[in-house]
């Protein structure tokens, strides 16, 4: 097997990502279309690649889902994105109309470059160097993105109904860390791909236990104790959450409220705050820290 390592970008909508070099192998995490993926290397029948997400996961991918880049067409690639697609999917077609062909669809926090615009429509190109037409309101500016409570709400809401798929991560089918990284990447706020790291990287951000009503954004960890989170949620204010459980839907902290599962709710250990910097930390004494 070649060890020379290089760089990859997605090249179909959605590229799952396995535990091993095969299609039967457990689905570990997904990759949107022009995501850059670092190549480690390459199994025997050259069918499928080892390789490594911006977010450090390692898996498997076909060699079909992947193109080949240099550093040079890399760096332009990056240096071009402009938009990414802020409703559920968005439709690629072949000219400026939705009577026009498709070319395919695209998922929320799909990265693309600007070619030219035309009435309420938006040229693009993808990493294979198909073009093709956007509708504008299906599309934000990545230099305009906020973090805001709300937004992040807002974004989370996108998610709602979408079906659990175990190492999932768009409203396609995600799991319950999936939907939260993924929430929080479209704000430009990295976090990594499980819960259990996903409450590591917000420890500094942790919330006095005392605190039983929380802000949107919050995110909110479950599990038998704080050595063991196994589920993550974001908070919709109060003690509303928005979460993955079977499919994506709305829960609550409260027995009798609308949402309130027990085999979820009665788990809950602690939340974080990882956007603001009026959070209420957790002191020593509570031995979260």
């Amino acid at each position: 097997m070649s060890r020379l390592t290089f760089s990859f970008l997605v090249a179909v909508p959605l590229a799952d990502i396995r535990a091993l070099a095969s299609h039967k192998s457990e689905l570990v995490t997904q990759a949107v279309l022009g995501l850059e993926l670092e190549r480690l290397r390459t199994s025997r029948d050259r069918k499928w690649h080892l390789v490594r997400l911006p977010d450090g996961y390692v898996g498997w991918v076909r060699d079909w889902s992947v193109l080949p880049v240099s550093r040079s067409r890399l760096s332009d690639w990056t240096a071009g994105l402009t938009y990414q697609v802020t409703s559920r999917s968005a439709i690629l077609r072949e000219g400026p109309s939705i009577a026009s062909g498709a070319t395919c669809e695209l998922v929320l926090g799909t990265r693309l470059p600007k070619l030219s615009s035309q009435k309420g429509w938006v040229r693009t190109s993808l990493p294979d160097s198909r073009r093709g037409w956007l509708r504008r309101n299906e599309l934000g500016y990545l230099a305009r993105v906020s973090a805001t409570p709300l937004a992040i709400v807002r974004t989370a809401l996108l998610f709602i109904g979408a079906p659990y798929l175990w190492g999932g991560t768009t409203p396609w089918g995600c799991d319950c860390s999936g939907l939260v990284q993924t929430v929080y990447a479209f704000h430009g706020i990295p976090l990594p791909r499980d819960t259990v790291d996903q409450f590591r990287s917000v420890r500094h951000a942790l919330i006095d236990p005392r605190v039983r009503r929380y802000r949107r954004g919050d995110l909110l960890f479950f599990g038998r104790n704080l050595r063991g989170v196994s589920h993550v949620a974001v908070s919709t204010g109060g003690t509303s959450f928005i979460h993955a459980h079977g499919y994506v839907r709305r829960g609550d902290l409260r027995r009798g409220q609308s949402g309130y599962l027990p085999e979820v709710s009665r788990h809950f250990k602690v939340a974080a705050r990882p956007l603001g910097k009026d959070k209420k930390i957790v002191d020593k004494k509570s031995g979260l820290q």
